[in-house]
């Protein structure tokens, strides 16, 4: 995966699905809680390396 798209009810549609997030995170495993919630974004492959890109959105 190249990331995730998350929104404020990321975590609430991991808890309609009976998943913890909190358990997952203390496992070093967003990655399948994210794939849970049909929120990673999976690019296939790129050839290209942007190593860590970082957005965030905060409004007032």
């Amino acid at each position: 995966a190249a990331g995730a798209l998350i929104d404020p009810h990321t975590v609430e549609r991991g808890g309609t699905l009976g998943l913890n997030a909190s358990e997952f995170l203390n496992n070093n495993d967003s990655y399948h809680f994210l794939e849970k919630t049909e929120d990673l974004l999976v690019t296939g492959p790129t050839g290209t390396n942007v190593m860590d890109v970082r957005l965030v959105l905060i409004g007032d």
